[in-house]
């Protein structure tokens, strides 16, 4: 009975908190059936093994937990990427689970991944915490804080932050072989896009990358050494870096040889392992010892982990900045298209009400948020439940990334379902919709989540002094 009592409050607040949302299209969008099949084989493990303690019963709730089956398919099924590492867990408790491999090595938890647009978390932290020290007014123009930005001075901070500023460079600023001035000052002359069309998603790399020059301005400090002194060091984040080591490229996951079709051509990329894939983020900002605001970043699980404790522990943000995060900026539903266009906040994902679209899992809390990156990860934090889950893979290594206009009859199918294309004689992975197919590793590792804040929140009723913390790592 204390159990069921216990299940049954914990349920309730869970409800509560994921219908605190201030846009009403994203409250009652979890019943409390569906938390109830959550934390059905949870309850069991705990009622069926009373005198087991906490690591006991967390190793059987993972033990039933599709989470293994999962990344076999993705990876050794589907082979979408060479190597997977998905951590996630509590504020007190993480498991780190490791599939593939990384140069010829086992994959693991120290493993450096290249976080792609996952970056653009530490730019959206880094405006907010100018903002909570009085440095920078959310409300004031960009060109009122740097004056090379002429053509934004009706723009201000908060709409670049929310992805409501559509913006347009005269030509892209990753050109090939393009000078760094040149794409410097294409970005520094960059408009308002007058043509855009609203039902279009707002979603743009151009908006981080202006604020992170408003920044070092404002600052009068390179932008990875403001990341460095203000969210890595305070994160204990010592293997996160714009400029891998040499001693430590061994560990690093490669993107090399990413391959696209693209005006009826598969065009190969060769990307030396170390070096950034988006090429934007190479010509501003690694080519130059810098990090350009929208991707980056290189880190590795243990270091996302310690950042994910960083902000549900409130470390990086106060709750009140910590929370404009996650609240609804862009999503709106759309008559004439039937669908919503997405869900942001500051320069993350939010709960879309749309289930198959949204990048945040719904039995989350209102407070929680997310950012995908294009190299294959995917970062998720609810400060309000404390609890995350960041995957990291490279589905850019050696495999097709972009389809756009392929006539898919060419694509083979096998048993499995893994799908290949031949080029030049040979055959290469469609790793295109990977960004949907993670999603069934991602919910498991977040039902786990859930699950794991619940054991500890049943054992914490009878013995207040039990310790929580742990890690655990597993490779399959």
């Amino acid at each position: 009975m204390q159990l069921e009592n216990l299940k049954n409050t914990f349920i309730n607040n869970l409800i509560l908190n994921q219908n605190n949302a201030l846009d009403n299209s994203q409250n009652n969008l979890v019943s409390i059936e569906d938390y109830e099949n959550i934390l059905k084989n949870t309850c069991e493990v705990i009622k069926n093994n009373p005198d087991d303690d906490i690591t006991s019963l967390r190793k059987k709730i993972y033990d039933i937990s599709p989470l293994n089956q999962n990344m076999k398919y993705i990876i050794n099924d589907l082979d979408l990427a060479d190597s997977l590492t998905i951590t996630y867990g509590t504020n007190s408790y993480n498991e780190k689970v490791n599939i593939g491999m990384v140069n010829n090595k086992k994959a693991n938890e120290k493993n450096i991944y290249d976080l792609a647009s996952v970056s653009k978390l530490f730019t959206s932290i880094s405006v907010l915490k100018l903002a909570s020290l009085g440095l920078i007014d959310l409300n004031k123009d960009v060109a009122y804080y740097d004056e090379r930005f002429k053509y934004l001075k009706n723009t201000t901070i908060f709409s670049l932050l929310t992805f409501n500023a559509p913006l347009i460079t005269n030509g892209r600023l990753d050109d090939d072989g393009i000078s760094y001035e040149e794409s410097k000052e294409r970005l520094l002359n960059i408009k308002i896009n007058e043509s855009f069309n609203p039902t279009f998603s707002p979603y743009t790399d151009l908006g981080a990358m202006v604020l992170k020059e408003v920044i070092e301005t404002i600052t009068n400090q390179n932008f990875y050494e403001f990341v460095k002194e203000n969210i890595l060091n305070t994160s204990n984040m010592d293997n996160t870096y714009i400029i891998v080591p040499k001693e430590k490229l061994y560990l690093t996951a490669s993107t090399d040889n990413t391959i696209s079709y693209k005006n009826n051509k598969f065009i190969f990329r060769k990307v030396r392992t170390g070096t950034v894939n988006d090429e934007k983020a190479k010509i501003l900002g690694q080519n130059v010892n810098d990090f350009m605001g929208h991707a980056g970043l290189f880190s590795t699980p243990i270091d996302m982990s310690k950042f994910a404790n960083s902000i549900m522990d409130y470390k990086l943000l106060n709750k009140d900045y910590l929370n404009k995060m996650s609240k609804n900026m862009t999503g709106r539903y759309i008559e004439s298209l039937n669908k919503y266009r997405q869900y942001f906040g500051c320069l993350c994902y939010v709960k879309n009400p749309d289930k198959k679209a949204s990048e945040v899992y719904h039995p989350l809390s209102a407070n929680a948020f997310a950012m995908g990156g294009y190299t294959g990860n995917q970062f998720t934090v609810d400060p309000q439940n404390k609890i995350f889950a960041f995957l990291c893979s490279n589905r850019t290594h050696n495999r097709i990334v972009n389809l756009s206009g392929f006539d898919k009859n060419k694509i083979i199918k096998d048993i499995n379902g893994k799908q290949t294309i031949v080029i030049n004689g040979k055959e290469y992975v469609n790793s295109s919709s990977f960004a949907n197919q993670r999603d069934i590793i991602l919910k498991s590792a977040l039902d786990l989540a859930i699950s794991y804040s619940f054991l500890e929140y049943y054992i914490t009723s009878y013995d207040k002094n039990i310790n929580l913390s742990g890690t655990l790592s597993r490779t399959i």
